[in-house]
């Protein structure tokens, strides 16, 4: 997909034929049907590298078909490996971090706020982002990210399909969680981001604050295929490698895989990626893939 005019991958489908809905495991397309692939006929070999809380109703078919000891193992998997929904967000600030008053190097900050517990500076990203020269365009970006409570419903039970209908309802200001964080948590961290004693300039954001605004993006991530990996105490056993062989033509990719670093990180999808790639091809060589610790 091309980049949009300032230099970001897009967050929605360009193609107006595209419902962005179509990754909402509750929306059905008018037209959607089956179309089923064969092995041999529509592709050889199969990389599986999707978010661990959408694997199983796709593996379903295969699973069904395995050996009981695999099924064992892939059951073991999903009961161990486990994931919770979180919540990002993306500002970008016309001022620097000297003239916010942040007084130390770039900070990668963890348990901040109940909203968003970790913040790093990543205003290294602005080269690339084709903004506006100064004084239009940023001159600091932060990154926020947190945990968000499952959806639960007055029976107790989970009850994300309000979020999944469109997840850009849960807004970055309107939400009790979230609107106060910068009010509060940023402005004892980034002083200079007040206006009035105590309250947010809104200036202080690249195009105001508001949902057009240039200088927010804001994500919660409650996808099946989205949400985080945990690595609970006695999971990483339960993990299955991408050099698993169980399938002759499917490998597997991704943080949530036993790949020797069992964390939600992309360090940990890129060594799952090299693996996936060792299956497919012997290459490259299981010495050289940094990470990579047992046989």
């Amino acid at each position: 997909l091309p980049l949009d005019k300032h230099g970001f991958w897009p967050s929605q489908p360009r193609d107006a034929g595209v419902d962005a809905r179509v990754e909402c495991p509750f929306f059905d397309p008018p037209d959607a049907s089956p179309k089923p692939v064969v092995a041999g006929r529509d592709f050889d070999f199969c990389v599986l590298a999707m978010g661990v809380g959408a694997v199983q109703p796709v593996m379903q078919a295969a699973l069904d078909s395995a050996t009981e000891a695999a099924k064992t193992r892939w059951a073991n998997m999903f009961a161990h490996v486990r994931t919770m929904p979180t919540q990002a967000a993306q500002v970008w600030m016309t001022d620097s971090l000297t003239q916010l008053r942040w007084p130390a190097s770039p900070p990668t900050l963890a348990g901040l706020d109940a909203a968003f517990d970790t913040w790093a500076d990543m205003s290294q990203t602005i080269p690339t982002e084709h903004w506006p020269e100064p004084p239009s365009g940023p001159q600091s970006v932060a990154y926020f990210c947190g945990a968000l409570p499952e959806a639960v419903n007055a029976k107790g039970t989970l009850d994300d399909e309000k979020h999944f209908r469109d997840p850009s309802t849960v807004a970055f200001w309107g939400n009790g969680r979230t609107s106060g964080f910068f009010q509060k948590t940023m402005l004892r961290v980034l002083p200079g981001l007040a206006g009035a004693p105590g309250t947010l300039d809104p200036k202080k954001i690249v195009g105001g604050i508001g949902p057009d605004s240039q200088g927010l993006f804001v994500k919660v991530n409650v996808y099946p295929s989205d949400r985080y990996t945990l690595t609970r105490p006695g999971s990483s056993r339960h993990r299955i490698s991408p050099l698993d062989v169980e399938f002759s033509n499917l490998t597997i990719a991704g943080d949530w895989t036993q790949c020797g670093f069992n964390g939600g990180c992309v360090e940990a999808a890129v060594i799952s990626g090299k693996l996936a790639a060792h299956a497919l091809s012997a290459w490259p060589p299981l010495a050289s893939i940094v990470g990579y610790d047992h046989p």
